[in-house]
């Protein structure tokens, strides 16, 4: 189980390099969709996503795997 402070690799859809990330989130998988974990690149600021944090974003949990 991977909580929220845990150290991941996360995978890209779009066939970019697998990147560290911290876990700062977490919504619950429940029985109409699965987990999803707001992640923050830390360690490559040059990571870009679209939300007002520059280095975060949520992610599916199958693109998230314990680091």
């Amino acid at each position: 189980m991977i909580n929220i402070g845990d150290e991941v690799i996360v995978d890209s859809r779009i066939g970019n390099p697998s990147q560290k990330a911290v876990v700062v989130d977490i919504i619950p998988e429940n029985e109409y969709r699965q987990a999803m974990y707001r992640v923050r690149f830390p360690h490559n600021p040059d990571v870009v996503t679209i939300t007002p944090n520059p280095n975060e974003c949520w992610v599916d949990a199958p693109l998230v795997h314990r680091g």
